[in-house]
């Protein structure tokens, strides 16, 4: 997504939208997780922090520094930096699912 003064929620919103209406989503087929949108969307190379949330009640669970130089460049998607971040952020997130599941959740 290029830099807009929009803010990125409504920009995903938007997007998602217009992927609905596209067809690119079918009905009943399952949306993207968050995880699958933090990739997506590029949140981590546009965002200088980036919050996770609880699932109820909602509270900050996290609050993770995007310490990525600006400007930024599409080679930063594949440093070391960056792909630990991802994973870090995937897994303060399933962490959260797990919880917010009661741990039903399985690989699979």
């Amino acid at each position: 997504m290029p830099l807009s003064p929009v803010p990125l929620y409504t920009q995903i919103k938007d997007m998602l939208r217009e992927r609905i209406l596209d067809g690119s989503y079918q009905p009943h087929q399952r949306m993207p997780s968050e995880s699958g949108m933090i990739a997506s969307f590029n949140v981590i190379f546009l965002s200088d922090k980036i919050y996770v949330m609880t699932a109820r009640p909602g509270r900050i669970k996290a609050e993770v520094p995007v310490l990525l130089p600006r400007p930024r460049t599409p080679e930063m998607t594949s440093s070391t930096e960056f792909i630990a971040m991802v994973q870090q952020l995937k897994a303060l997130i399933r962490e959260e699912s797990l919880a917010a599941m009661g741990g039903e959740l399985v690989d699979g």
